[in-house]
């Protein structure tokens, strides 16, 4: 696999795997949004749905979560908020439903805690009663051990989406809460700019699988174990470009983004036009209806949050592939390599190729091992997200002065050559150029490499230096004629 050019921009659409591209292609006609927005929009709904019920084996034997955090830089205009709708609104009215549903639980459960504590306080006096007389207590502090054991568990809420939030309680929600949750904004410059993101240890814990401790003064300590967060960040152009600014150079060296699913679509506005086709939701009803089958198989971490998730391996055809795909990408950090510049984010790219190619397994309803055909479809697509990493976070680097000096001075030239032009002094050259390049011999060298690449030649005329702009033409005496006048002219 080469890596030595940039991916191409045309996003893999058709390499979807087909629930996706269904929805994909539908949602990209008929809410007129750019297929990359609208696809990190959906890959990010579905595994959010995924990744409390599954874990990811890659090929080397490591088990990572299949939660996924992507970001969309977008300006304003760009349908954001829409896609997050269609795609969101299914989880959010489940979410509503279930909280709704937790209210009366609630309730009952608080009538419940109420004669519990009613009945440990008979208890209690019983063994109080016990002690004072002298009589043996033992069987009343087993009733009262028994009494214990029968405590009425607090129903857990069902918070699977998240907005703007502290860091606190967001872990505290997936402590007490169901133990998977997203992180979901179409606004998301808060989040960019909030405690969550700034704490940015944790969220590459909860990328990584990892337990969390979380030690309070005020409350009760407790240990984050098996939690799974997704992140889906949507901003504005002005928005990231200030945040890259204040806090990019130290949210690269953490690994923050070498984590993330980034890209900046082209800008739709100006061909969103409209015509008389009635718009249809065949493909993204059938969407939704996976990722609805999906939360209710959720709603199993409310009664049991150390549920154990099942384990998506890869066929053996698949795992040659992503061995390879891994290899290559490690080649490509080497110096002079295409990674070379980004080594942070080619250290996760193998992983996310993982994490994807499961998420299109499970939500297609495959069976059994990850097979290559999916893994094909994640490369394709993890490969364009990286190439978008690169374009935003690693542009190329600036070319050497005198590259700059012989681009800016061949272009002036080129005027001249519009203008009929064929020799003209080197002095009169000199004189004449851009301003900046008068200074430390710039001029010259410019020049020099100019003559080396073809573009103009070198040659004299009455023991004077000329420059011939099209040494790829015969020699014209009528326009030597004109050097000569332009000669005593100047």
């Amino acid at each position: 696999m080469m890596l030595s050019q940039p991916m191409q921009s045309l996003f893999p659409e058709f390499d979807l795997p087909p629930l996706f591209r269904e929805s994909v292609h539908e949602v990209h006609h008929t809410a007129k949004a750019s297929s990359p927005l609208v696809f990190a929009t959906a890959l990010s709904a579905a595994a959010l749905a995924i990744q409390g019920l599954y874990d990811v084996e890659k090929p080397n034997g490591q088990r990572v979560p299949a939660s996924l955090m992507c970001m969309v830089i977008a300006g304003s205009g760009e349908r954001k908020s829409t896609i997050e709708n269609i795609y969101f609104n299914p989880i959010k009215a489940f979410q509503r439903d279930q909280l709704d549903l937790n209210n009366q639980k609630r309730k009952e459960w608080e009538l419940r805690q109420l004669a519990w504590e009613r009945e440990q306080t008979v208890l209690l006096k019983s063994i109080e009663k016990s002690v004072s007389t002298g009589e043996g207590g033992e069987e009343a502090t087993q009733r009262l051990l028994d009494h214990g054991a029968l405590q009425p568990v607090e129903p857990r809420p069902f918070h699977m989406l998240l907005d703007d939030t502290t860091t606190e309680k967001l872990l505290l929600r997936l402590h007490l809460g169901l133990p998977s949750a997203g992180l979901i904004s179409s606004e998301a410059i808060k989040i960019l700019n909030g405690p969550v993101l700034r704490d940015m240890a944790k969220p590459n814990a909860l990328w990584s699988g990892d337990d969390i401790a979380v030690d309070r003064v005020t409350a009760e300590s407790f240990r984050l174990e098996g939690a799974r967060l997704g992140i889906l960040l949507m901003v504005q152009d002005e928005g990231f470009d200030q945040y890259m600014k204040q806090q990019g150079e130290l949210s690269r060296g953490t690994g923050l983004w070498a984590r993330f699913l980034v890209c900046r679509p082209n800008s739709m506005i100006g061909t969103r036009f409209l015509d008389h086709v009635q718009a249809v939701q065949e493909k993204q009803k059938k969407f939704d209806t996976r990722v609805e089958e999906l939360l209710q198989q959720n709603l199993v971490l409310l009664e049991n949050p150390r549920y154990t998730k099942s384990v998506i391996r890869f066929s053996m055809s698949a795992s040659a592939r992503w061995i390879e795909i891994f290899n290559a990408i490690e080649k490509a950090i080497q110096v002079g390599g295409y990674y070379h510049r980004a080594g942070d984010h080619a250290s996760k790219l193998a992983d996310n190729i993982a994490r994807v190619a499961a998420i299109f397994h499970i939500f297609e309803g495959r069976e059994g091992e990850v097979s290559l055909e999916d893994l094909e479809s994640a490369i394709k697509v993890c490969m364009w997200f990286s190439g978008e990493f690169m374009r935003i976070f690693v542009p190329p680097p600036p070319l050497p002065q005198v590259q700059q000096d012989t681009n800016e001075l061949n272009q002036w030239l080129w005027e001249l050559r519009r203008s009929g032009l064929r020799y003209i002094k080197k002095t009169t050259l000199r004189q004449r150029c851009p301003s900046n390049l008068r200074k430390n011999g710039r001029f010259f060298d410019a020049l020099m490499q100019l003559v080396q690449c073809g573009l103009v030649a070198m040659c004299s005329f009455q023991q004077t230096s000329f420059v011939d702009l099209h040494p790829d033409q015969p020699p014209d005496p009528f326009a030597w004629q004109n050097a000569i006048s332009v000669l005593f002219l100047k």
